[in-house]
């Protein structure tokens, strides 16, 4: 079973111009969770998903390899 997009990953916003926030928050962003959430987000997107629509999708990294399946 596959879970919905971005299942349990966690997002913090800022304004895109508070460059101080930025460079606090950076420290918190783990690079592989950040590409696996974009590329199941752009999935959602493209299939014009929203939080009313069954759409699940899972990103998986495996070294240099990834693997997307969804549903």
């Amino acid at each position: 079973m596959l879970p919905a997009i971005a299942q349990g990953a966690i997002g913090v916003t800022c304004r895109t111009d508070d460059e101080p926030a930025h460079r606090r928050l950076a420290p918190l962003d783990h690079p592989d969770s950040h590409q696996r959430v974009r590329i199941e987000r752009a999935f959602l997107a493209v299939l014009d998903g929203s939080c009313r629509t069954p759409i699940a999708g899972l990103a998986e990294i495996t070294g240099a390899e990834l693997r997307f399946r969804g549903w």
